[in-house]
Parts: C-alpha cells; structure tokens; sequence
C-alpha cells in the first residue's frame, strides 16, 4: 500500500519551572481514512537490566501528543489505559490508581490477603468489580530439578519461588475470588528455558488475567508459554493451551507459541495474543506474531484464524499486546524486540499497514491500547489569533499556571514572527501532567489571523455557527452580511466540503449537511462581504 503521509515529530518542551522531554519518535501513516481514537501508551527502556520507564503519553490519530505526564523514575510496568466505564487507570508504586477524566486520582486498588500486587494487569469489570494479578513467595524443595542455567545445578530445597495469584475485588475492595497457581500448577509446568537462579525462581510470571464472555477467567503465564481457563465457581482449570500441559490439537499451525501476553476474547468468539517467540536464549525460538485461535473447548481443537508477523527476522523478548478494533483493525504492540525499531503497527484484515510508531531510539511500550473515544472532551488549550496595532500575537487564554510553547517560549500569548506550527502545552490534572492545543500552521506571516487552523478572534461577533460540536448537521447564522462561500477543511488544510449556499444572496442563515464528514477537528472558513472568518468546528 502506497504511504500518502510521513510525520516525524522531535518535541522537546518546557514546562514551568523545569524541563521534561518527549523521547523523539516518528509516526508513519499509511492510510489516514483507517487511523482513528487516541493511543495510550507508556514509552520504557532497559538500563543495566533495570527497567525504566519514562512517561504517560496519549496519541491522536495523526500521532500528535495530546497528553504527557513525567513518571519520573520507576521500575514497574504501569499499564496505562481506558477501563470499559470509562475511568483510566494505571500502576506505580505496589497499586494501581483510578483517574477520571481530569487525570484526578480519584481511588486506589491492590491485592489483598497478604498477597504482593503485581503491576501486569488490571481489569475493571462491568458489575465495578476489580481483576487484578497478584503474587506470594512460596518455599520449594526444587532439589530434584536440575534445570538451572548454564550448567544443569540442581534447585536448593528451600527455594524463593514467586507464584503468581489471581484475586477478583468487589467495589468495597473484599476479596470475593483467590485463587493461587500453587495450588493448581505443578513446578515441573514450567520452561525450563527460564530457570537460572536455583535459589530465587520467578516460575508462572503470570502477565494478563481477563473474564471470558462466560464469566470464567483466562490466564496468561509467561513462563509456561500456557493459557489457562479457570472456572470462576469451583476454581478448577476447564483447559490448558501451549506449554507441556497442552490439551489442544492445533490444526493449521505447527509453531508454538513462546512467552506470549495478553489474553484477549473478542467480539467474534475468538481468542487473541501476542506471540512473543522468545525463549531466553534457547533454540527454538521464532518470529513475534499477533495471532487471533478459533477455539473448540468441547473437542480441544485451535485454529488459527489470522495472523500477522512484521518481520520474520524480528522476535520479542518481553511485554506486547494485541487488541482488535472497532473497524476490524488490529494494533499490534511489539514490546522488547530483538532487532528492528518499531514500537507499534495498526493493520487491517489483509495486513497492510494504516499506522506505524516508533520511538527513535528503540523504546518501547508495555502495552499500546487505542480507544475510539476519550472518556469525555478533554479541556484543550485554544488558541486564538490576535491583531494588535498590526502585530500578530498567539494567545493560549488565562488560567493556566504555565505555558510551553513548542517554539520554547513559556509565556500566555506569543508574537507570530515566522512561518511554522504552532501548539503549546498547560498543566492538567496535577502531579507533572500537561495537555496541548491544537496544532496550528501558519503560512502567511503578514496575515496569519485568517489562515486555515487559526481561528480568528473577533469572528464570534459578527458569525455563529450551533450547534458545536455539531452531529450531523449545523447552522451557520450571520448577524449582518450575507455569507458568499463557506468552505470545510480537514486538520491538515485540506478542503473536504464546499457548503452549498441558498439561492438568494441575501439569506443570512445556512444549514450544513455533515454526514459524509468523520468524526473529529475541522476548519470553517467563511466569506461573507469583504471578510473572511475562520472557525474551529468538532463534528462528534
């Protein structure tokens, strides 16, 4: 598929009374129709072997930061994302923490019972219980294993063995469901490929827990390459698919799967995850692959019914996740890969490209979730264009505590001095969380108030355009001159509408068909007498 648009974005911004930096990336659009919602993801590296992580970042369809938040330094996976109600959630510091839609902490939730919280999954369930992933210490006697690395030792009898737990937490926080792999798993399940300390062994490294659509839950373990089906009644394991427990016949498929994530059911019955083909260092391994299994859990029969591998050469060592969207596409979060530079991938049904993102020097991303819709319109800077005395000046309103300007410049209103983009982001919700506006260009230096993506300041008085946002239709009303031309363009400057006006040059009123445009930001320009206005219309 032919691109039709690359954006390398290189941001840098000041904030306040310091400095906070956006790690360069470039995101690579292939077909701009297919790109839509917002990315959530949380940019990380290994550092000697310490897992960093950078900070929250909230993409729009175009790539564009929307949002940032600075973690400072952590060593956790915060899994940063929407929960199906709408509150947003993510991990720091042993507990996961509920915002609402102003990024506000409004609860926290962590594992009870003695049981450590483990920072892999969080799911908020439709009856507002809490899913989550915890883990115990449990002393073995590992003595009649010599599975350890590099040199076959032998397990100590008395070793650390991390056991992963699940616990299912009603809206008061009581546990309502425990269920401990100790209890169900036998040690010698696991790939021995990942045992190399004969006294301190991480053994299942559960790292996503879900509800199936009947309510049973499905398990990820890392570990044992497995995905587990507990039964939410009696506990029991229903089945057990890869690993050295597999219990199902793969019908189309001789690869398996190796230290996969995120176990999803989705829309059409079928499970999805992320094939990360890696096993430490041991052979076999392969390719990472996002993979979608039909299922038949009555005959223990999988097949698979579409996957996609960016490239043959490329494995994952660790995290990942696939999730399938709305319009059919998949996004496809490639973790820590063992060669390339990609971060994510959104691909249709055949596998084509529609978005690409990379960090530029190789970061990756615990997990990337796209979601068609923010849990309510976030409260955007606007920007607005004024002429003073002759002088061009950007104004980002009052109210805000700083302004960081991607020009460098910290202060409300800056001047229009050259051509370029224009955006600039404000504090949000407290603890280093910063939104931006819009971006706009500017072409015209002489007379940027009127140029497409500025919206001209005094044009309110004279035009009003309702309802905005506006659903499939919207008035344009003009208080003194009849309006002449009334054109739509898209974020990019691109012209996607040409109002057809009423006969009668003297109408002042105009009602404007929007159902062929798409959701999202567009630019209003309207000629009426000897001005021209430009405004900023959301369709919703």
């Amino acid at each position: 598929m032919k691109k039709i648009l690359l954006q390398l974005i290189l941001i840098f911004a000041a904030f306040g009374n310091g400095y906070c930096q956006i790690p360069p990336y470039h995101a690579a659009i292939y077909d701009s129709s297919k790109t839509t919602g917002y990315y959530f993801l949380v940019p990380s590296r290994f550092t000697n072997s310490t897992l960093g992580f950078h900070s929250q970042l909230i993409l729009d369809r175009y790539g564009d930061v929307v949002y940032y938040r600075s973690l400072g330094t952590v060593t956790n996976s915060p899994d940063f994302k929407v929960q199906p109600n709408g509150l947003i959630t993510y991990y720091k510091g042993q507990k996961f923490y509920v915002l609402d839609s102003t990024f506000t902490i409004i609860d926290s939730v962590s594992c009870q019972n003695g049981v450590t919280t483990d920072s892999h999954d969080l799911q908020i369930l439709p009856n507002g219980h809490f899913l989550l992933l915890g883990y115990e210490t449990v002393v073995m006697d590992l003595s009649a294993y010599a599975w350890f690395k590099p040199t076959g030792a032998h397990g100590s009898n008395v070793a650390n063995v991390k056991c992963n737990v699940i616990q299912e937490l009603d809206s008061a926080k009581n546990v309502v469901f425990e269920w401990h792999c100790s209890d169900h798993f036998a040690f010698a399940d696991v790939d021995s490929v990942w045992l190399s300390n004969p006294f301190t062994v991480d053994w299942t490294h559960s790292n996503a827990v879900s509800q199936d659509y009947d309510g049973n839950f499905l398990l990820s373990s890392r570990h044992f390459n497995e995905i587990t089906k507990i039964n939410r009644s009696d506990s029991s394991i229903m089945w057990r698919l890869g690993g050295v427990q597999n219990q199902f016949t793969f019908l189309n498929d001789t690869t398996p799967f190796y230290g996969q994530h995120d176990i999803r059911r989705i829309a059409n019955g079928h499970v999805t995850l992320f094939d990360n083909g890696f096993r430490v260092t041991t052979s076999p391994y392969h390719w990472a692959r996002a993979m979608e299994y039909q299922l038949d859990e009555v005959n223990k029969t999988a097949s698979v019914a579409w996957s996609y591998t960016y490239d043959t050469t490329m494995y994952s060592k660790a995290t990942g996740n696939v999730q399938r969207l709305p319009n059919g596409n998949t996004l496809v979060d490639y973790g820590y890969i063992g060669s390339k530079n990609v971060t994510f991938v959104v691909v249709d049904s055949l596998g084509n490209k529609d978005f690409e993102l990379a960090f530029d020097d190789s970061m990756a991303s615990y997990r990337t979730f796209n979601f068609q819709q923010l849990p309510c319109m976030f409260h955007r800077p606007e920007i607005n264009c004024i002429d003073s005395a002759g002088t061009f000046y950007l104004d980002a309103g009052d109210g805000y505590d700083s302004y960081s300007w991607n020009t460098g410049d910290t202060t409300r209103m800056i001047p229009v001095t050259a051509a370029d983009t224009f955006f600039v982001f404000v504090p949000y919700g407290g603890d280093s969380g910063f939104i931006s506006s819009q971006k706009l260009i500017v072409t015209d230096v002489a007379d940027p108030c009127s140029h497409i993506g500025v919206p001209f300041l005094e044009s309110g008085k004279e035009i009003t355009v309702f309802p905005n946002p506006a659903g499939d239709q919207f008035t344009i009303q003009s208080r003194q001159t009849a309006i002449s031309t009334a054109e739509i363009f898209n974020a990019l400057g691109k012209k996607v509408l040409t109002v057809k006006l009423p006969a009668s040059n003297s109408q002042l009123k105009t009602d404007v068909d929007t159902r062929t445009l798409s959701p999202g930001i567009y630019f209003l320009r309207i000629t009426a007498g000897e001005k021209v206005f430009t405004l900023k219309i959301v369709k919703s």
